[in-house]
């Protein structure tokens, strides 16, 4: 009998634990699509410190459940976060006239595996757009081309922004500014 309540005990806590990492699974996702959501109209609106520190949230979640896919099974929304976290701190970096900094953000943004809103809707372009404004065009056609790897073709308009560039115009991001 007594094995027998033990066993039903030993149930009962691996059902808890269940529990307990799903929610917190549901908790991560939910925090970590708030907090993407932040960065860049956090930016725009020039809150700085605020960004700051939503970059600084997001990039400890992604730090911590990157290496655990089976704690953090959504790859796609970690793309997005990763996507969303290298053009913030890159923005940032430009804040400072870390140039050199921002470029690197810049092409690790575009390093991620996609997602159905990068594959389709594609990424952000405002530090493109805000290192274009220095002049750094070889770094901007870069990033193109990687985001070539996950952006869909039929959707992909980096073809008519490398054509702008190359007449010496400022591309007309759009919608790609926002999101």
């Amino acid at each position: 009998m007594k094995e027998i309540i033990q066993d039903k005990r030993f149930k009962y806590a691996i059902l808890i634990y269940s529990l307990l990492a799903f929610a917190f699974t549901i908790y991560t996702l939910n925090r970590v699509r708030e907090l993407e959501d932040q960065v860049i109209p956090l930016l725009d609106d020039g809150n700085y410190e605020q960004a700051e520190e939503v970059l600084s949230d997001l990039e400890s979640i992604i730090d911590t459940y990157i290496y655990q896919p089976k704690f953090f099974p959504n790859k796609s929304l970690m793309s997005v976060a990763k996507h969303k976290l290298h053009t913030g701190k890159g923005r940032l970096a430009l804040l400072n006239n870390q140039v050199e900094e921002a470029k690197e953000h810049l092409l690790s943004s575009a390093k991620v595996s996609g997602s159905p809103t990068l594959n389709s809707f594609g990424p952000n372009m405002s530090l493109a757009q805000k290192l274009l404004e220095r002049n750094e065009k070889e770094v901007v056609l870069s990033y193109f081309e990687l985001c070539g790897e996950f952006w869909d073709e039929e959707f992909d308009q980096s073809d008519t922004w490398e054509a702008a560039i190359s007449k010496g115009e400022m591309p007309d991001f759009g919608p790609n500014l926002i999101y």
